[in-house]
């Protein structure tokens, strides 16, 4: 069996764990600013008070290569497996036919083709939730931000003041810069602006040759990046059809969309049984792992059927080591075949017991339902270095029905494998650590000694050239994981911790290891940029990470004349 970058990074994790227990690691540990291994464990909590078993259901489709599109981005209550929830921020879409009183926790999946123009209208109704403090209340707005409306104006919507947002489209291959377009002001995937209250827009082309696969979208304004991610600004994208990328007998199998995301709730003193995610809501906090808003839904798959799962971690900061395991086998795990990672097909299927997903990653995979009986979709423990997150159940699935016409084997796929531009950049180093600051301090979350400045006349980390591949090393000096993202660009692994990586293929997350006896984890890859100069980022996507200063720009210069 071939193994992942995700699954060395799980050994990595496991051998780590084992040699650092009662070690202090020097300029690294968890969030206090101290060192350490993880020592808590973020543990399986019951469904309640969420209904488990409801039958799994998808967020709704909103095209959004017909025509433009709006979205409002707004405060109010949600349903979450029967449960009203407050305090909550959602994308709603704007004039839809169908629009539910009460949002899930996860905004329409956007599905739009290669070729086609993204042109969606975000108007932002937020408004700062009740006792955050902090970033998301300090650099994101409140009763003074300009043009504010301290007295709200959305129900129950807390009345603390507008609060800025942001629109970021993750794994896209598109511009981040802003134009103006027949007089009117358009953004590209442009995490560098402010949105304010009103409407703001987000226009650009998806490029013919772009990858097909499964993306996602969510809230990206720095300082409050975690918050309002955790509480709902958050939906899958879709880019044409993969399956047309898998073997013939492949292209019609039936998909499914899995985002696993977490909420926390606390109950509120209201009748009705509602609930509200609490605002010191936190990662090392028992959390509800939920399936496209669902606690433990309930799946159901054909004897020797193949379904493509479209699996996604878009929570703020869990871990996921998914796994479908037999419990008539004491969780002896089934086998699935991995086909894509970070939305790009692979070049030949890879058949796992299980994948470790970092908040941001995405993989396809090809499931197979047994002759009988039900398995169960699982999260297994993984060391983070910070906190361990415990063993859960994620969903469901029951084999029922006719069995299925056998497929034949997989085969080799057709992946859109764009080559890297052949001149050579430079060679760069980035360094990620967390720094101590005392006592009743919060840590300092560094790349190369650097907090993120978001003011537009800081110097960039990196200056590469437009159409050229650059090689980066990645060092992490920290006890804990990081899974480094990059925006516009995939990037190709080449090697981690020194052992060489053959992927076949392109990501844009990939876990950076821990610390282990004074030697960094180290991760080295090929950079390449094509297509699009501008200014983007790239960060560490554990959330708080990034808005507590773990994240660097890149200033792209345009290509150099001939």
């Amino acid at each position: 069996m071939s193994m992942s970058p995700r699954l060395i990074a799980a050994v990595v994790a496991v051998l780590a764990a084992g040699v650092l227990i009662g070690v202090l690691i020097a300029g690294g540990g968890d969030d206090d600013g101290g060192g350490g291994t993880a020592e808590k464990t973020v543990p399986a909590i019951g469904p309640g008070p969420f209904s488990p078993q409801l039958d799994f259901i998808e967020p709704p489709e909103l095209a959004v290569g017909d025509g433009p599109v709006e979205l409002e981005a707004r405060n109010g209550r949600i349903l979450v497996s029967d449960v009203k929830v407050s305090e909550a921020q959602s994308y709603v879409p704007v004039g839809a036919s169908e629009v539910a009183e009460e949002p899930g926790l996860l905004g329409p999946t956007l599905t739009i083709d290669p070729g086609e123009t993204l042109d969606i209208t975000l108007d932002n109704q937020l408004t700062v939730p009740p006792g955050i403090t902090g970033h998301s209340a300090e650099t994101c707005g409140g009763a003074d931000h300009p043009g504010g409306d301290p007295a709200g104006e959305h129900g129950d919507a807390p009345t603390t003041g507008p609060q800025f947002t942001n629109l970021h489209f993750h794994g896209l291959h598109v511009t981040p810069t802003t134009r103006r377009e027949e007089g009117v002001r358009v953004f590209g995937d442009n995490v560098l602006l402010d949105a304010p209250k009103g409407t703001s827009r987000f226009r650009f082309k998806i490029p013919p040759d772009h990858e097909l696969g499964t993306f996602w979208y969510h809230a990206h304004r720095h300082g409050c990046t975690d918050d309002q991610v955790f509480r709902g600004l958050a939906g899958m994208l879709i880019i044409g059809d993969s399956r047309t990328e898998l073997p013939e007998p492949y292209r019609e199998v039936s998909e499914r969309v899995l985002a696993l995301k977490d909420i926390q709730v606390e109950p509120q003193p209201e009748p009705d049984g509602s609930h509200a995610i609490p605002a010191d809501h936190d990662w090392a906090n028992p959390t509800h792992r939920t399936v496209n808003g669902r606690v433990n839904p309930k799946m159901s798959i054909r004897p020797g059927e193949t379904q493509l799962w479209r699996v996604a971690n878009v929570s703020s900061a869990l871990w996921y080591q998914v796994a479908l395991v037999n419990p008539a086998a004491d969780d002896n795990p089934d086998q699935f075949t991995v086909v894509a990672q970070d939305g790009n097909t692979l070049e030949r299927g890879r058949t796992e017991d299980g994948v470790l997903l970092a908040p941001g990653e995405r993989v396809d995979v090809l499931v197979k339902g047994p002759e009988s009986g039900t398995r169960v979709l699982k999260t297994l423990p993984f060391d983070q270095g910070r906190l361990v997150f415990g063993e859960d159940t994620l969903a469901t699935l029951e084999v029922k029905d006719e069995a299925a016409p056998a497929l034949p084997e997989l085969g080799p796929l057709s992946p859109r494998l764009r080559p890297f531009p052949k001149p050579r950049g430079e060679d760069r180093r980035f360094v990620f650590d967390i720094k101590g600051q005392g006592p009743n301090k919060p840590p300092l979350f560094t790349i190369n000694g650097r907090v993120f400045d978001p003011s537009p006349d800081s110097p960039p980390l990196a200056e590469p050239e437009l159409r050229t591949t650059e090689t980066w090393t990645l060092l992490n000096r920290s006890g804990e994981y990081h899974p480094f993202h990059i925006h516009q660009d995939d990037f190709r692994v080449v090697s981690i911790n020194d052992k060489p990586v053959d992927e076949g293929s392109k990501m844009d997350v990939i876990p950076l290891p821990p610390l282990v006896n004074g030697k960094p984890g180290k991760v080295v890859i090929e950079m390449p940029f094509q297509d699009f100069d501008g200014k983007f980022v790239f960060h560490c996507h554990i959330l708080d990470h990034e808005d507590g200063g773990m994240m660097g720009r890149v200033d792209l210069a345009p290509a150099a004349p001939n």
